[in-house]
């Protein structure tokens, strides 16, 4: 979803989704190497692959939701779990 954010084209997105291009340069989105990786490397390495997401911050931001949800599993066994046990869930106003 964040790829697609802010006048991303939607069509070059899924374009590169369907490649596999996020797949490879993500590690298949498998949270904890994620939430390891540098987002410097990934623009340095890989922006001419992924530049039609328009902003740079985005990248920071996949990896950023992979930091928080092995937060969430490490708290609370899976997204699932908090998302089914309203108790724990504590919203502030």
């Amino acid at each position: 979803m964040i790829a697609f954010s802010q006048n991303a084209p939607s069509d070059k997105v899924e374009a590169m989704l369907n490649k596999g291009i996020f797949d490879n340069i993500f590690h298949n989105f498998e949270i904890k190497t994620v939430s390891q990786i540098n987002p410097l490397d990934i623009i340095n390495e890989h922006w001419d692959k992924i530049k039609v997401i328009r902003f740079k911050r985005k990248v920071k931001s996949i990896i950023d939701c992979a930091k928080s949800f092995e937060l969430i599993h490490d708290k609370y066994g899976s997204f699932k779990t908090l998302l089914s046990d309203t108790k724990r869930v504590k919203i502030k106003n």
